[in-house]
């Protein structure tokens, strides 16, 4: 029986012929071809083209490392799905701007372009990070323009106003009826890992985030109440900065001294930061396990901590999306595909970012497409009824990508389910186990 890799390989050997013969016959026949993109030179014009924003992070700032592949999934995505019937039979064009994780910069172009006589026609956002997500959270309701950001953070997923009270105290989250997102929310994903920590047999859990950034400490307070209601013993916290490996070292080797009975750890930083963690709680001779967050483990993670991960099975993470090239999975052959012509239309190294992060970005122009696709024929589409199509999403399915997607008018949690992956003793992402987590109203926002 012939594997679906190899299936794909062969296909993508008979379409490298085929381009080859095209070329060739353009250069020694004469044929009439175009230098112009093939997203935009398609012989059927279709309906029309839709405009988005995209607001990227592709050098050398904060982040920018995971950014890149994330913003090669969504442009890949939108070029490849422009070349068939794109998206309800429009095309879509994307102005990208490379803001370099820098909000000043980022807010002032979003405010230049909001300025844009052209602005009317423009449908919506893409963003990276949680900064630019939330200063246009409210912004793009008051516009009526989308806003899918890569940042799942819980405060993104309300499109109403909510008060609420937690360990941190009471709190306000405003409302934004245009954000929409794919991921497992940040929140639901803390009480996930604390669900699958307690289901292991954890006895005293640790937190470990960064102070820097809402990324980190924002859904603390999510896990700390729901260990408690969970029966679930909480140590004190580690605040591990999110870019001085270098103290690490000593401070977990004193961590571990003063609580040597903490058996668990929260991770609630990006993924080097994590790794760096992972190795320094081993070097301190801890037996603790991880779980990571969401951009806290990823096919990096064995590549950063090596034996301290892989000798031993203690490392674990939230995934909501697949990774990369998991072909089990029906919605990966398209990932694939849309990545090898990329790369080879933008002149890249094959296996350059190939990721879950590139998985991440792919979904996130999936998401748009998959609303367009509902409208009626004749609806031209708009931020406001691709935002209505959104909030009619019920266990919408993304070829399992994601789990199934639903959104309503009152809630923009997408799924209550995380997935849980391992780092196994090769070194590769392991599925491990799906946790369920009720999606409580009262939890609504934070």
């Amino acid at each position: 029986m012939i594997s679906a890799k190899t299936r794909h390989i062969e296909m993508t050997r008979v379409i490298s012929t085929l381009s080859w013969l095209l070329a060739v016959g353009c250069g020694w026949a004469g044929v009439a071809c175009s230098d112009k993109d093939s997203a935009d030179d398609d012989s059927k014009e279709g309906k029309g083209t839709l405009h988005f924003k995209n607001i990227s992070c592709e050098g050398d700032g904060p982040t920018c490392d995971i950014g890149l592949p994330y913003n090669k999934g969504i442009v890949d995505y939108v070029r490849e799905t422009n070349k068939t019937n794109g998206f309800g039979g429009y095309k879509i064009e994307l102005d990208t701007f490379n803001g370099n994780y820098d909000h000043a910069v980022n807010e002032k172009k979003i405010e230049s372009w909001r300025k844009d006589e052209e602005y009317a026609d423009v449908l919506g956002y893409f963003l990276w990070c949680t900064p630019e997500a939330t200063y246009l959270h409210t912004i793009a309701e008051k516009d009526k323009k989308l806003s899918i950001p890569c940042s799942y953070a819980g405060h993104l997923a309300t499109p109403v106003d909510v008060k609420y009270e937690n360990t941190a105290g009471k709190g306000e989250a405003p409302g934004g009826a245009y954000t929409f997102f794919a991921g497992t929310d940040y929140s639901t994903t803390i009480r996930a890992g604390v669900q699958f920590m307690k289901d292991k047999g954890a006895k005293r859990a640790a937190f470990f985030y960064c102070e820097q950034t809402d990324f980190c400490y924002g859904p603390i307070p999510a896990g700390k109440d729901y260990a408690a209601e969970v029966g679930l013993e909480v140590a004190p916290d580690y605040r591990a900065h999110v870019a001085e490996f270098a103290s690490y070292t000593a401070d977990i080797k004193k961590y571990v001294k003063d609580n040597p009975d903490v058996d668990w750890v929260w991770c609630g930083n990006a993924t080097t930061s994590c790794a760096e963690l992972n190795k320094a709680l081993v070097a301190a001779g801890s037996k603790a396990k991880m779980v990571l967050n969401t951009y806290g483990l990823d096919e990096r993670t064995a590549e950063t901590c090596k034996e301290d991960c892989t000798d031993v099975k203690n490392v674990y993470g939230i995934l909501p999306f697949t990774p990369f090239g998991d072909l089990t999975v029906p919605g990966m052959e398209d990932v694939v595909a849309y990545h090898e012509a990329g790369r080879i239309a933008d002149g890249e190294d094959e296996d350059e970012h190939a990721n879950v992060r590139y998985v991440q970005g792919h979904v996130s122009g999936l998401m748009i497409k998959l609303a367009i696709d509902k409208l009626d024929g004749d609806e031209v589409p708009t931020g406001e009824n691709i935002k209505k199509a959104l909030e009619t999403f019920r266990n919408q399915s993304t070829a399992e990508l994601t789990e199934p997607l639903s959104f309503n008018k009152d809630d923009h949690r997408p799924t209550s389910t995380a997935r849980v992956y391992s780092i196994n003793t090769k070194g590769k992402l392991q599925f491990e186990v799906n946790v369920d987590v009720e999606l409580k109203r009262e939890w609504l926002g934070w």
